[in-house]
């Protein structure tokens, strides 16, 4: 085991690190397997890596095992994590619809047949109490693997199952492997696991850890001005801070913001995360010049750190076009002690407090955000307290030891493994 000084750092950490308090919680298990694509983006990324780093700090051993060599697995080795690599060739046919699909599942279950030996073999060796699981296409492998290898397997579901099959198919079928293998389901909010459905399991919610310490405003060493960007300082600031891409809706936020200013209402919109050269970035820039706005409403490129950009906006808004999964940016929104505007549908209605932390938008349409931001400024009063609310909220709910204690009872209470059972209850550490 890595001992508390030498623990790897999450990336865009910037160096600061954590302090151990230690607390009593039941941990049944010490050693996790960690199964990954290896190309795993952003969010999925963030997640594993979040656990990862608390599950270590709780004396828990890690081992990844990866598809095949990508980003991620370059990230987990730089951060010194033992990482092995099957390369092993996935299909991608699970992404398509309809027939598609059928034919991409058909590929996967003919490439875990492949890959399970291989597995199983690693399992052995590494002799790990339980399997972790974040991404859904490596269920089936996941599942014959722990089965012949009699470890139970958790599996994380970070995003929101959308039947590419007539009649709710697709999560039933994931809900059969689920049943027949032993696998344990976890959503990251009740809307994800409740997408699953729980005919024939009942899934758990497990929702991402946020550092409580990192995500503080205190913790800005160099704060932006409203100046910085050739905003007025008296003028509202609202932010997204998120990857420019049409699924975030940043372009209906857009022209939210011209209305509402063509109207005189007094505000200024910065949308943070690039790529700038992407051409959805490039189409909302010439909304923006064509409106004649480019004064109030600003495009900014990916930032390593987005704690100055929460701290620096009145008012956060998480928009989407289709349900948000969990919405990890509201939550390290709230902790920097800001009220936040999003769309209802998903992680949202769970995290964010109705005019307490801040406002939900019904529709995730221009004339919906429209009038979430308009809400948002009639309550401008209260947006100092809202902030401290949200902070509040975030950290009793959503801090990364509270979530990653819930993962150890619950791996506890849930050990299937017929190699290792323990009945006593060990002194485990969480982070404080």
């Amino acid at each position: 085991m890595k001992s508390e000084d030498s623990l790897p750092m999450l990336a865009g950490e910037i160096g600061e690190g954590v302090r151990v308090k230690r607390a009593e919680i039941p941990v049944a298990h010490r050693r996790c397997l960690m199964l990954l694509q290896g190309n795993e983006g952003y969010g999925v990324r963030r997640a594993v890596l979040d656990l990862s780093k608390q599950l270590v700090l709780n004396s828990v051993e890690l081992h990844f095992v990866a598809m095949r060599s990508g980003p991620f697995v370059a990230e987990l080795k730089g951060l010194a994590y033992p990482v092995t690599v099957m390369e092993q060739a996935t299909s991608e046919g699970i992404r398509r619809k309809g027939f598609g699909f059928v034919l991409g599942c058909i590929a996967v279950f003919r490439q875990s047949l492949t890959a399970k030996r291989r597995l199983v073999s690693i399992i052995e060796d590494v002799k790990p109490d339980w399997i972790h699981l974040p991404v859904a296409s490596l269920l089936i492998l996941a599942g014959l693997a722990g089965r012949t290898a009699k470890r139970p397997v958790y599996w994380h579901l970070h995003n929101t199952v959308v039947s590419k099959l007539p009649m709710r198919l697709q999560p039933l079928c994931y809900q059969l492997i689920c049943k027949l293998a032993k696998v344990t389901p976890m959503g990251n909010s009740q809307h994800t696991a409740a997408s699953l459905g729980d005919a024939l399991c009942k899934p758990e919610v497990l929702y991402p850890g946020v550092d409580t310490q990192f995500f503080n405003p205190d913790r800005v060493k160099a704060p932006l001005r409203k100046s910085d960007f050739g905003f007025e300082e008296t003028v509202p600031l609202f932010a997204i801070v998120a990857r420019m891409n049409p699924s975030k809706a940043q372009d209906r936020v857009v022209e939210a913001a011209i209305g509402l200013l063509a109207e005189g209402k007094r505000l200024s919109l910065m949308l943070v995360g690039g790529p700038l050269d992407s051409d959805y970035s490039v189409s909302l820039q010439k909304t923006i010049d064509a409106a004649g706005a480019g004064e109030a409403i600003k495009l900014v490129d990916r930032v390593e750190d987005p704690r100055p950009y929460f701290q620096l906006a009145d008012v956060v808004i998480n928009s989407r076009k289709d349900a948000e999964p969990f919405g990890l940016s509201l939550v390290e929104a709230m902790l920097m002690e800001r009220p936040v505007l999003a769309y209802a549908l998903g992680g949202p209605s769970e995290t964010v407090g109705v005019g307490v932390t801040g406002w939900l938008v019904d529709e995730p349409t221009v004339e919906g955000y429209r009038r979430g931001i308009i809400q948002a400024l009639k309550d401008e009063a209260r947006w100092k307290s809202m902030g401290a609310a949200s902070r509040a909220r975030a950290a009793e709910r959503y801090s990364q030891e509270i979530t990653t204690a819930h993962y150890l009872k619950l791996v506890a209470s849930r050990d299937t493994s017929v190699r290792s059972k323990r009945s006593d209850w060990a002194r485990g550490g969480v982070v404080a």
